[in-house]
């Protein structure tokens, strides 16, 4: 499977939506590493919208969750369903 999901375009093989993104996201050599952060660390309070509690309990300023939820809103999501058997 980790053969499959190095290939391009990043977030292909993905297991599901939130493997996708991540996926997305570590194919751009650790530049958007805190936004990785926010997806790995605290799904429940970005699918929930939840900014206040994630700025408050990540000690940063909203500006910059603000940022990187966009940064992630912006990812593919095509490769979230597509299965290879």
């Amino acid at each position: 499977m980790k053969a499959v999901q190095s290939l391009d375009p990043a977030g292909v093989g993905a297991q599901n939506l939130r493997e996708c993104l991540l996926l997305q996201l570590d194919s751009r050599d650790g530049l958007d590493s805190f936004a990785w952060k926010i997806l790995h660390d605290y799904p429940k309070l970005l699918e929930t919208s939840q900014l206040s509690q994630l700025a408050q309990e990540m000690a940063r300023p909203m500006e910059q969750i603000q940022t990187a939820v966009n940064l992630i809103a912006h990812l593919s999501l095509a490769f979230a369903s597509v299965r290879f058997y």
